[in-house]
């Protein structure tokens, strides 16, 4: 196919239906997920769950444009471990009988900082909310168990040095070896 027959097949009136569509469906997602934010904001927004008739998407993806930059404030403690609470909640209701291990996370370069987020909290303090979230779900949930992210890399010698998050190879050892250990008395009874 030459250059002209390529680019009359692309500014094509059906071409150009196809792309509108497309920025359409997107534009609604985005749409969509502007409403979900303002509903999870607090009382008085209300998300309809569909827009022009069509079921809600699945994923919904935004992004702000560009030059509407927002100040980023991280989520607090207490905030943090209200989601991980309702994560918990959805995937509990999704599988109702099978064992549930959570994993607080491991060492990460804002633990090596000193002082805490902009919030003034340090990450210990999250790891405390995911712990007592588990230990609250524990006294009616039988088949849930804990793990304590620090006890899986606790030195920075298994990060990467180029960003002090992602576990190194000999960290990811470390962490196979530390689930695997968690899992076996959790597994053994099933089989």
């Amino acid at each position: 196919m030459g250059h002209d027959a390529y680019a009359q097949r692309r500014e094509s009136p059906t071409a150009m239906a196809r792309c509108a569509r497309r920025s359409l469906r997107m534009a609604q997602c985005c749409r969509l997920g502007a409403a979900r934010r303002r509903a999870s904001a607090g009382p008085g927004c209300q998300s309809s769950g569909a827009i022009n008739g069509h079921r809600e998407p699945r994923v919904v993806a935004s992004r702000r444009p560009r030059g509407t930059a927002v100040p980023h404030r991280p989520e607090t403690a207490a905030q943090y471990a209200a989601k991980y609470d309702a994560y918990l909640t959805t995937v509990r209701a999704a599988a109702p009988t099978k064992p549930i291990l959570c994993i607080t996370p491991i060492l990460n370069r804002a633990d090596l900082k000193t002082g805490g987020n902009q919030n003034g909290e340090r990450p210990d303090f999250y790891r405390d909310g995911i712990a007592s979230v588990v230990r609250r779900r524990q006294q009616s949930d039988s088949n849930l168990y804990f793990l304590d992210g620090l006890t899986l890399i606790d030195d920075p010698l298994f990060l990467l040095v180029t960003d002090n998050v992602h576990p190194n190879d000999a960290g990811m050892h470390r962490i196979a070896q530390g689930v695997a250990a968690a899992l076996k008395p959790i597994l053994a009874p099933v089989g």
